[in-house]
C-alpha cells in the first residue's frame, strides 16, 4: 500500500476506471450522474474546510473525491457513447421527406403527399404538400 501513495494519479485513476465501467454496465441518466459529481464536488470543498485534524472529515474528503470521480468518469463515457442524430436528416426545423405518391398537377400548383423521416430514418408522419409553379 505504501508504493501507491508514492503516484497519487492513481488513486484518483481507479474510482475514473470504475465510474467509466459503471457506466458501461449499468447506464445511469446523465441529470443524475452530473448532478452526483456536483454534490459530491460540494462535500469536497466542505469537508477540505474543516479538514484541520479531525478524522472525520478526512473520511468525508476521501469518499467524496472518490464518488466525485467515479460518477466524473461516467459522465465523460456517457458524453463519449452519446447518440448523435444525423445532420442530414433532422437539422433545426428541417426535416428529410420522401415522395410517397405521384405528384399530381393543379391549375397553379402540385400536389404532392410526403413521408417525413424521424432522426433514425423511420417515416415518422405523412404530410400533404402544395408547391407553386413557375410563372
Amino acid at each position: 500500500m505504501g508504493d501507491i501513495n508514492k503516484f497519487l494519479i492513481i488513486k484518483l485513476l481507479i474510482p475514473f476506471i470504475v465510474g467509466i465501467l459503471f457506466q458501461y454496465f449499468c447506464n445511469p441518466n446523465v441529470l443524475i450522474v452530473w448532478s452526483v459529481v456536483v454534490l459530491s464536488a460540494g462535500f469536497m470543498f466542505l469537508a477540505n474546510r474543516k479538514i484541520r485534524g479531525m478524522s472525520y472529515y478526512r473520511m468525508m474528503f476521501g469518499v467524496s473525491t472518490f464518488v466525485c470521480f467515479m460518477f466524473l468518469g461516467a459522465g465523460t463515457a456517457d458524453m463519449r457513447h452519446a447518440k448523435i442524430v444525423d445532420s442530414e436528416k433532422v437539422v433545426g426545423d428541417i426535416f428529410c421527406a420522401v415522395v410517397a405518391q405521384q405528384p399530381e398537377e393543379k391549375p397553379k400548383s402540385w400536389k404532392s403527399q410526403l413521408q417525413v423521416l424521424d432522426s433514425t430514418g423511420n417515416k415518422a408522419f405523412e404530410l400533404l404538400a402544395y408547391f407553386q409553379k413557375d410563372s
